[in-house]
């Protein structure tokens, strides 16, 4: 955002400019929800600015810039993720892991994704001895 409104005074941002802000930002790869992010971030910029240090400005032009862009598609929301490991991810071993203080050992400490790869990885392996074992069971009821 800086290189490009850095060197912009703040009372200049008007519609205009802010729309070829987000056009540009749109054309380096930023998505609809990380363009909703940056007018949030310039809109709570102008109020904390006129709150706090007493400068007289409007907010109104960042507000038209974003429904310019929502009418372009190019602010919006994001995409359902499902981000729940594949049967792939759950069958590849775990690196090992370096010596853990207890608390990194908690349950509740370490990232969603790893506890989900986790619960995936015991699933499948409870299923596999169980079938291991009804088929023991199978053999020696013979």
């Amino acid at each position: 955002m800086r290189a490009n409104l850095g060197d912009v005074k703040i009372r200049n941002l008007d519609r205009a400019r802010l729309i070829q802000f987000g056009r540009d930002r749109a054309k380096q790869g930023a998505g609809a929800v990380t363009l909703g992010i940056d007018f949030t971030f310039i809109r709570t910029l102008m109020v904390d600015a006129a709150a706090i240090h007493g400068i007289t400005l409007s907010t109104e032009p960042v507000l038209l810039a974003r429904t310019a862009l929502k009418r372009l598609g190019l602010i919006g929301k994001g995409q359902e993720r499902d981000r729940r490991p594949g049967a792939e991810a759950a069958a590849k071993p775990v690196a090992a892991k370096p010596a853990m203080t207890q608390t990194m050992e908690n349950y509740r400490s370490s990232p969603p994704c790893c506890r989900a790869q986790r619960a995936a990885r015991l699933k499948n392996l409870l299923r596999t001895q169980h079938s291991t074992f009804t088929r023991d069971v199978d053999q020696a009821s013979l």
